[in-house]
């Protein structure tokens, strides 16, 4: 069993809708039906007992706000997490007499409904949000800062340390507080254990690459897996991976093959020229346009729900995907392989091993007239009764006590890999000017892959143009 209770290096997030609409279906249904064996009824299973209150920090939880009843809302996109989050709520609200419901959006007005509501100071009393927008929220005067409160209320030390300083740090290293970790989720490795067991491939991968064929550990042994399987007259390919430029989908793949290498995005102030277009992001754009030569056809177009479905239809040999969607995978209902799917960490390389994180953060807004309420709401959640309970329900906690209690890893198929990958994860930028950055990569980086257009040109309009977008920000 991996113990978190030491620093991590690093954390992630699941990415932007700031930068512009999700050219594909709405989110809310590729979420809903990505994630439905999480299962409705396991989580409305938690409301039939309130929870003990226990004391959290310096402070004896009180868990009943000085202005006693009424309705705490939080915005959030409609998934199995975000259900979770307002049934737990039920829960609280026979201990607090305040009643917690979601306000639910499409990935498309996610950013945009917050940040609108944001500047009428009107909106939900707790907006999650991915953990690029803190420098946005924070900056613009639209939360409120945690710190002392935290400090007090909370025993921080109870928290994995990258989850915490990813959803609610900025700036980076300030140990200023403007959120708390809510859901957390990682990239990481899908395969199909039958075909890995299978005596005949076993061979023949052996006789081909001299080593026995198991999943990948690192980013050259994925390749080699991908064109042993790699056979389309069979319906079968060995690999499925997010290219598309759509939120953050082939920038989050970019990024850990890239970090692994020994890269670097930026010098964490406002200089990308030498670091992205360096030799690490070389190698790692190179991975990914040779990688997708023998991807599936149309993959250049795929995110989260097309890499599910292509594993859930026995299409594919192995993948990299979000946990978060990974219960459609093992739902027989939707899985032609759901009893031969295995999960384990990303890959790294012999230089490094880094994983993007995603998941989402709360914040309290500043616009709330229920700020007594929500931070107690808050004290509650962050129980380590109600994070037991998140994590049974399927919820992706930073509970160290909970992720590291050994029932955490009974929950579901996928725990123990997303415990072992908490130490691995990088996050990317938290300033306000994100958005165009990821767009700018985004798109550059699709076109690079798709059209086999030039490496290092493609590397040095991206560093160029965000160097010149943070050097408008922040001059000196």
């Amino acid at each position: 069993m991996t113990d978190l209770g030491h620093e991590s290096r690093g954390s992630g997030s699941v990415g932007d809708a700031l930068a512009r609409p999700v050219s594909r279906r709405s989110f809310l249904k590729l979420a809903a039906a990505a994630g439905a064996a999480a299962g409705v009824t396991s989580l409305l299973g938690l409301t039939t007992a309130a929870a003990a209150p226990a004391r959290v920090g310096a402070e004896a939880p009180r868990f009943a706000p000085l202005k006693a009843g009424g309705t705490l809302t939080f915005v959030w996109i409609d998934w199995v997490p975000s259900r979770l989050l307002e049934s737990l709520g039920s829960e609280y609200e026979k201990v607090s007499g305040w009643k917690v419901v979601g306000d639910y959006v499409g990935a498309t007005q996610w950013h945009d409904k917050i940040f609108t509501e944001f500047a009428a100071q009107t909106g939900a009393d707790i907006p999650i949000g991915d953990s690029q927008w803190i420098g946005e929220e924070s900056v613009g005067g639209h939360i409120m800062e945690l710190t002392d409160w935290a400090a007090k209320n909370l025993n921080l030390n109870d928290i994995n340390p990258a989850s915490l300083k990813s959803y609610g740090e900025f700036p980076d290293g300030s140990g200023r507080l403007w959120g708390l970790p809510c859901e957390g989720d990682c990239l990481t490795y899908v395969y199909r254990k039958d075909l890995f067991s299978d005596p005949n491939e076993q061979a023949n991968f052996k006789a081909k690459y001299g080593r026995d064929l198991a999943p990948a550990t690192t980013w050259d042994e994925y390749y080699d897996i991908a064109e042993f399987f790699h056979r389309p007259d069979q319906g079968l390919y060995g690999s499925a991976m997010h290219f598309a430029a759509a939120y953050d989908a082939i920038t989050c793949n970019f990024n850990q093959i890239f970090w692994s290498n020994g890269g670097e995005l930026w010098d964490g102030h406002n200089k990308v020229v030498g670091y992205l277009n360096s030799d690490a992001g070389v190698a790692a754009l190179d991975y990914l346009k040779k990688l997708y030569k023998i991807s599936p056809p149309g993959s250049g177009n795929w995110w989260f729900n097309e890499v599910n479905e292509a594993m859930a239809q026995g299409q594919v040999a192995q993948s990299i995907n979000w946990i978060a969607f990974h219960p459609g995978l093992v739902d027989p209902n939707s899985s032609k392989v759901g009893d031969k799917i295995g999960f384990a960490v990303a890959p790294g390389t012999s230089k490094a091993h880094f994983v993007c994180l995603g998941g989402q953060g709360l914040q309290v807004s500043n616009y709330s007239k229920n700020k007594d309420a929500v931070l107690d709401f808050v004290k509650w959640f962050w129980t380590e009764e109600t994070q037991t309970k998140w994590a049974k329900g399927g919820g992706l906690t930073a509970h160290l006590k909970v992720l590291n209690s050994p029932e955490f890893d009974t929950y579901f198929p996928w725990n123990n890999v997303f415990k072992q990958t908490l130490p691995l994860l990088r996050d990317f930028w938290h300033v306000p000017e994100y958005a165009k950055m990821l767009e700018l990569q985004e798109q550059t980086l699709n076109s690079a892959v798709v059209n086999d257009t030039d490496t290092k040109e493609a590397l040095d309009k991206i560093a160029q143009g965000q160097q010149d977008i943070l050097m408008a920000a922040y001059p000196s």
